[in-house]
């Protein structure tokens, strides 16, 4: 097949989609097909089945892979009479309600009214940011109900409604929409909207300022997902195979974890004082510094480069790595309300950047700095009595994943934990091969814990292996390597976790999640008379006592009961 396209993709007579990618792109797409199939593509590969199993299996964004997709087909369509048209309308911008495998689909009238009455329901707040730095709250049920007239009357997608300004409404009701991002230089593309009077009483709370933003919130993409699938849960619109989602703009597929990322580092010689910093590090520091292997750390340090350009009012360059550029850096994390221990990561990742440049000669100046002073925060952990509130919560969390009912799931997971207070990463990344049912031990390689440097076996009781025994049956029988897995993003596993937290009447908050188990592991083996050094495999017996042994339950002798009683017997009310 693209052998048979290669003539039109190379004299352009290939068609692009309207918002779509260039046809240069679509000889790319043929050869990740192929990919796909494992074999070459043939004319009748062009199937709305191939589109769902290259959507479900790669985990692409099937709005924006249908696109491509379909130009390819309408263009097969035309040179061959023979091939299939197709007959479902195909992604294009403007749905904020789409299918997640089948393309967009219309909200009917009665699931959006299901939607509005949903969001009278629907508890909690979100938080917004204020131009002084300051955040306030807003509820939920009034940005949802909002939220959904908006997108419903206008049909624009999230990207541009979290753009409108509270001064593009004017008063006699009509929303001049901003232009899109990727499509601004067009003159048609802003649009104006005439509201209605139930759309105006119900976007009038989120009004302020002019320049104010009334759908800003502060919340990432993936916890806005969670909360969009809670609505339509109390709306009862869920479905299987998550039918009805929260499209965003930009959103982009998630990349298949064990995939390795080939790096090809530039030469450098191409690199001087004036290259900007943020360029040296994507293309040379990340490839030649061996300790970063993790695509979060490579995100922290591109924040925290951002964030130096906000500082220093443009972008920072190779020249600008100096001491009084990194100050101002931590100044302004000071300035933004950070905590403590962000400015401290802050300097930590712009001096890790002036000892590479220094090693490798890049800058000849030195730059040393003394460490930022953070306050002492004693490690805490549960009590044995919020422990068993735990464990009976977990009986009650409704629901199941793959499967497998949620109180089961939980239950099993936190009994793991409590053997052997593994790290929530390795422990969501376990795999039935590893656990020997018959002799109770699991062997975690080190290519899925922290640092992926150090293995560990750990020896599970009798009923931590009935419990996590199905579990293991369920992923063979259906084929799957996981034993904890979660359908669903890490946002969306910590947020079910605080539904847990909430049933067993726990505080919940980021210091409770579960890396409070595992301090609550560490000191209770402390207590015992145990090693929590050896129990969680640390080099360090200083990272274990500041970071995971709870000073209130593991308690030294106070030291003025050592002294000697210098008192004497003296009368009763004291010396005449």
């Amino acid at each position: 097949m693209a052998a048979e396209f290669a003539p039109y993709i190379a004299e352009r007579k290939l068609p692009a989609p309207k918002h779509g990618p260039k046809p240069c792109r679509y000889s790319g797409f043929l050869d990740r097909l192929a990919r796909f199939l494992k074999r070459p593509v043939v004319i009748g590969d062009l199937t709305q089945d191939t589109f769902n199993g290259y959507c479900r299996d790669v985990r692409v964004d099937p709005w924006r892979f249908s696109r491509i997709f379909h130009a390819v087909w309408d263009a097969a369509v035309k040179h061959v009479p023979e091939l299939p048209k197709r007959t479902h309308r195909v992604a294009g911008s403007g749905v904020p309600f789409a299918t997640a495998l089948h393309g967009p689909c219309k909200w009917t009238k009665q699931e959006t009214q299901k939607l509005l009455d949903a969001a009278e329901r629907v508890g909690g707040w979100f938080r917004r940011r204020m131009p002084d730095g300051s955040t306030t709250r807003i509820p939920r049920a009034v940005w949802f109900a909002a939220y959904v007239r908006i997108a419903r009357l206008t049909e624009l997608p999230w990207v541009r409604i979290e753009a409108i300004r509270n001064g593009d409404i004017t008063p006699a009701g009509t929303l001049a929409a901003r232009p899109g991002r990727r499509h601004a230089h067009k003159p048609d593309d802003a649009k104006a909207f005439p509201l209605g009077s139930k759309t105006l009483k119900a976007i009038e709370p989120l009004r302020g300022e002019p320049d104010a933003r009334p759908f800003a919130i502060v919340a990432g993409r993936d916890l806005l997902r969670v909360y969009f699938r809670h609505l339509c849960r109390v709306a009862k619109l869920e479905k299987s195979g998550g039918e009805y989602q929260l499209i965003m703009g930009n959103h982009r597929g998630t990349k298949n974890p064990g995939e390795p990322i080939a790096f090809e580092p530039a030469p450098l010689e191409g690199f001087g004082l004036d290259s900007p910093l943020a360029d040296f590090c994507e293309r040379y520091l990340f490839p030649q510094n061996l300790r970063i292997k993790t695509e979060a750390t490579r995100n922290s340090y591109r924040i925290t480069l951002k964030q130096w350009n906000e500082a220093l009012g443009r972008t920072v360059k190779l020249r600008d790595v100096t001491v009084d550029n990194i100050v101002r850096l931590v100044r302004y994390a000071e300035s933004q309300g950070m905590a403590p221990h962000t400015c401290e990561q802050k300097q930590n990742v712009a001096v890790a950047i002036a000892n590479f440049c220094t090693r490798r000669r890049i800058i000849n100046w030195p730059v040393e700095l003394t460490r930022y002073q953070t306050p002492e925060v004693h490690p805490d952990s549960w009590a044995l009595s919020e422990m068993e509130s735990l464990f009976k919560a977990c009986s009650k969390m409704p629901g199941s994943y793959l499967g497998v009912p949620a109180p089961q799931w939980w239950r099993a997971i936190h009994l793991f934990w409590w053997d052997c207070g593994e790290r929530t990463g390795a422990t969501l990344s376990i795999e039935a091969d590893w656990i020997n049912l018959e002799t109770g031990v699991v062997a975690i390689p080190a290519a899925a814990r922290k640092g992926r440097h150090k293995a560990a076996c750990y020896e599970l009781k009798p009923q931590t292996i009935a419990s996590v025994r199905p579990l293991v049956e369920a992923a063979r029988a259906s084929g799957r390597k996981l034993v904890f897995e979660f359908p669903g993003s890490a946002g969306s596993f910590y947020h079910h976790y605080g539904k847990l937290l909430k049933l067993a009447g726990l505080p919940n908050n980021r210091r409770t999640k579960p890396q409070k188990l595992r301090r609550t592991y560490a000191t209770f083996i402390e207590k015992a008379g145990g090693s929590a050094t050896e129990a969680l495999g640390h080099t360090s017996r200083r990272t274990t006592l500041e970071s995971y042994i709870d000073p209130r339950i593991v308690r030294k002798p106070a030291a003025n009961l050592l002294l000697p009683d210098i008192t004497g017997d003296e009368p009763e009310g004291g010396a005449a």
